[in-house]
């Protein structure tokens, strides 16, 4: 008997297309099904572009520039998403690059095992950067706010 090859018609348009390997005690841990729908799309998104090569992978070296995730989502709801998985397990940050005015970049987490037990920790450093407000800024929304008021 021949050894079946390749992807069924309902998987991929070709029979030897890339895939992205999910493994079932993720989709079925407490962690994955407490994500919402557009984390799980984001993850996917990060998954693709997982490379292995020569030995060698990019596990801590994913990015996701505005230019990319705009086409899906938008940014607050890129923002929301990234934190979810981070507080989940699933990602982590690498190295952020905001303040460059550059992408950041991510990592893949195994935390994502450990979630809701004492084992489980996520760090400031594997956490977003919160975005501050500059003094300026917060004086220039007063002075437009108290223009509003007095009208």
């Amino acid at each position: 008997m021949k050894k079946k090859i390749g992807f069924e018609p309902f998987e991929s348009k070709n029979t030897n297309g890339r895939f992205l390997k999910i493994a079932y005690d993720m989709l079925e841990s407490k962690a994955w099904n407490e994500l919402n729908t557009y984390s799980m799309v984001l993850y996917f998104k990060f998954k693709k572009k997982f490379v292995r090569y020569n030995g060698t992978n990019n596990t801590n070296n994913i990015s996701m520039p505005n230019s990319e995730y705009k086409a899906f989502m938008n940014q607050r709801t890129f923002e929301k998403a990234i934190d979810n998985l981070i507080e989940h397990g699933f990602i982590k940050v690498v190295e952020d690059r905001w303040h460059l005015r550059l992408c950041t970049i991510y990592g893949f987490s195994t935390q994502w095992k450990f979630y809701d037990t004492d084992a489980f920790n996520i760090t400031d450093k594997d956490r977003r950067r919160k975005r501050k407000m500059s003094v300026e800024h917060i004086s220039n929304l007063k002075k437009n706010l108290d223009k509003l008021n007095s009208v």
